[in-house]
């Protein structure tokens, strides 16, 4: 069975955990999790990602600076924004670089996963 790789990217740990749970539930998935974008700074990603999730407000690289850093270093990588409290300037500006979608904090495991599918052009797993 062919494994997906994801890397999850949100400050809260809280949300890190949630995340990846919602992951687990669908063993076509290997998760990694960091708390900021930092590390796309110091250089190209060091692991092959299928999906990268990542917050649009977080402290030290934002999402838009680390969705331009991603997308400049990985073209053609898929990718999806969560937020909890993003303008919708913001949001365009994400969704015009390339992101396949934004969902809004708190998020329910059913609208995730269906993201995720849709996303990655999967089945939901029965």
């Amino acid at each position: 069975m062919e494994k997906y790789k994801v890397l999850v990217v949100d400050d809260e740990p809280l949300i890190r955990s949630l995340l990846d749970k919602y992951f687990k539930t669908d063993d076509r998935f290997e998760v990694d999790l960091k708390e900021d974008g930092s590390f796309i700074m110091k250089g190209a990603l060091t692991s092959k990602y299928d999906l990268i999730v990542f917050d649009v407000l977080m402290p030290n690289v934002n999402g838009i600076e680390l969705l331009q850093n991603i997308i400049a270093k990985n073209p053609g990588i898929k990718t999806l924004a969560i937020t909890g409290m993003a303008n919708e300037g913001l949001l365009r500006q994400i969704m015009t670089l390339g992101c396949l979608g934004v969902l809004k904090k708190h998020i329910k495991k059913k609208e995730f996963m269906d993201a995720v599918y849709k996303a990655m052009k999967l089945q939901p797993k029965e």
